[in-house]
């Protein structure tokens, strides 16, 4: 899974063309703790989707530039724009019905 920054968002994110899912937490978040596992679950068996995550913790500007006001937050992204976001904790197969958005 990519560390976004500022420094690489552009190179990682806005210009890739495909799928990209967003995960935006910290680390002292019990829930987001709880999702991080689920999402390299499927991470495993989706190789043509970009996972990235945000700590919000070291990046609270860049996050709240995307409306991160808590966490987690999932933000999925088709050729560099926005298509949707859930926030809170997410099992498997709420995650993979976000993703399956990006392919409509």
């Amino acid at each position: 899974m990519t560390e976004l920054t500022r420094e690489n968002l552009k190179e990682e994110l806005l210009d890739y063309s495909g799928v990209a899912l967003v995960d935006f937490y910290t680390p002292s978040c019990g829930e987001c703790a709880a999702l991080y596992p689920v999402l390299e679950e499927i991470e495993k068996k989706t190789p043509n989707i970009k996972f990235c995550k945000v700590n919000c913790f070291n990046n609270e500007k860049f996050a709240a530039s995307f409306g991160v006001l808590c966490v987690p937050t999932l933000i999925l992204f088709k050729n560099g724009r926005v298509v949707d976001c859930e926030i809170g904790m997410m099992e498997e197969d709420a995650v993979l019905s976000l993703i399956a958005l990006g392919f409509e």
